[in-house]
């Protein structure tokens, strides 16, 4: 099988510096990578020394990669599966940020890796938002909040963990990403061949 590079999520800073997460490699041996690029498009040589940083998983990230999200720091989060759902922080200088999780790396609550890792999203205080699809019956979205450190949010369903079952959610759907309001409301879209949208209170 030869090399293919799919980039899932893009991200921008405030500086106008432009994030990609990218499943990179051939599809039984794909280690997630992070680039960077200037707000011009080109790549930028201050970000790990090459623009890129892969293997944020822990290992090969064939399972599932999904979306990424810009801290106001201009560290990124990148959310991937391996053996369970991860949450990846690199800041701007593509070094992973080791006071996040254990040395950059958190592991969310959303279980094993029969759920894929989708959509990432940030609160304005800071905590973090993962969303989760199961392919295998019962279909349904996890939600899982972490602390800004990475560590689960208690206060956030069962310790950092809500379960949610859209109406009409078959073998056919797949999560796709969410947005956070500024008030806390949150709007998770999902489908495959036909498009849904949900709303759900923080």
């Amino acid at each position: 099988s030869t090399s293919t590079d799919y980039v899932i999520g893009v991200g921008v800073a405030a500086d106008g510096a432009i994030y990609g997460h990218i499943h990179s490699g051939p599809p039984s041996n794909a280690p997630a990578c992070m680039a960077r690029l200037t707000p011009e498009g080109q790549t930028d040589a201050s970000f790990n020394g090459n623009g890129v940083r892969c293997n944020l998983y822990g290992g090969n990230s064939g399972n599932s990669i999904g979306g990424i999200a810009v801290r106001t720091d201009g560290a990124a989060l990148g959310a991937g599966s391996v053996s369970s759902g991860k949450v990846a922080a690199v800041l701007a200088n593509g070094q992973f940020d080791s006071g996040f999780g254990t040395s950059g790396l958190a592991t969310s609550p959303a279980g094993t890796n029969a759920w894929r890792t989708s959509g990432i999203g940030i609160r304005p205080d800071g905590r973090i938002l993962v969303t989760t699809w199961k392919p295998t019956s019962p279909f349904s979205i996890q939600l899982a909040q972490l602390m800004p450190n990475g560590s689960p949010d208690p206060s956030f369903g069962t310790d950092g963990l809500a379960l949610f079952t859209p109406q009409g959610m078959n073998i056919s759907t797949w999560m796709s990403n969410a947005v956070i309001y500024p008030d806390g409301r949150i709007i998770i879209s999902w489908g495959r061949f036909n498009s849904a949208a949900s709303e759900l209170d923080h």
